[in-house]
């Protein structure tokens, strides 16, 4: 049988140890950090001592690895540390940080609101994919958004964002999400296009008020579930935005009918859905006289985005 074992003539880094640091140098910190995280289970162990180092020393990704050298005070040692072990108790690194990234833009959280997660940006995507004719994207065209649950705004404000002549409405049930969501929006230069409503979804609305674009990541996990869910987000992210009820369906109930009083005839919802979800969604959407279309799936393929339009007249 022949060894496979790299031969260290050929790649001598194959067997190479660590070269040694102080413990008071940014890598030798970041290696203690990381070996912290490695002994509570964190899988992502060095990435995120090095995303909560950068955030204490307000260094990007490169400065980190230039100035492995450099030797942190006694304050700079002192104030990560705690941050490291808020993160092996498995408090989530953005909730640490303050904030999470969504659509290239950074968004500040708060106990009431979700954080934002990547799977999401297929919302935004969908909506960009579904509004763009013959390959452009109609920028210039007023549209109104709706967001119901906004939690942060994320959706909202990153169609804001990417549809400079439109303008939206955010609604949700918790005030608390809303302040936060009011927040980003004035930090990302958008709160002059957008009105805050608290809302048990529509009933903040005028009747007859209808919107180009709907979105909406609702709670849709099961609620026997949630105590099953990673420590990071059952413990952290608000039930609120978690608990769809005895199935996780309840949300989607409620949206059906909101959408088909408040979408425009020739308008589009996009919803976020949960990863087993991707029949009952559409069935929900089709009972209520609504067209859904097949769903859209994230990067792992699962179900993750359901379209949905008014049905179409004679």
């Amino acid at each position: 049988m022949v060894d496979q074992a790299p031969d260290p003539k050929v790649d001598p880094r194959t067997f190479a140890e660590p070269a040694p640091v102080d413990d008071d140098q940014l890598e030798g910190v970041l290696r203690q950090a990381t070996q912290m995280l490695k002994d509570a289970g964190i899988p992502a162990a060095r990435g995120d001592a090095r995303a909560l180092i950068a955030h204490v020393l307000d260094l990007n990704r490169s400065d980190l690895y230039l100035q492995g050298a450099r030797r942190l005070s006694d304050a700079e040692i002192e104030a990560i540390f705690p941050l490291v072990e808020r993160r092996a108790d498995r408090e989530p690194v953005a909730r640490i940080i303050g904030e999470r990234e969504f659509w290239g833009l950074p968004f500040g959280l708060s106990p009431a609101t979700l954080e934002p997660r990547p799977d999401s940006e297929l919302v935004v995507e969908a909506v960009l994919a579904a509004i763009t004719v013959d390959g452009v994207l109609p920028v210039d065209r007023p549209f109104r958004i709706a967001d119901f649950g906004t939690g942060t705004g994320c959706l909202m404000l990153a169609l804001l964002n990417e549809l400079p002549a439109a303008t939206g409405v955010a609604l949700d049930l918790s005030e608390d999400a809303l302040i936060q969501a009011e927040e980003n929006a004035r930090h990302l230069g958008l709160d002059d296009r957008v009105e805050f409503l608290l809302s048990d979804w529509d009933e903040a609305l005028d009747e007859d008020e209808v919107f180009d674009i709907i979105v909406s990541n609702p709670p849709y996990i099961a609620g026997d579930v949630i105590e099953q869910l990673a420590p990071e987000v059952r413990d952290h992210d608000p039930e609120l935005a978690l608990d769809g009820g005895e199935d996780g369906l309840d949300a989607y109930r409620a949206l059906a009918p909101v959408i088909r009083a408040h979408l425009a005839d020739d308008g589009l919802a996009a919803l976020e859905i949960g990863f087993d979800q991707g029949q009952s969604v559409p069935a929900i959407m089709t009972a209520a006289g609504l067209r859904a279309d097949p769903p859209l799936t994230d990067l792992a393929q699962h179900p993750r985005c359901v379209l949905v339009r008014l049905p179409k007249t004679p």
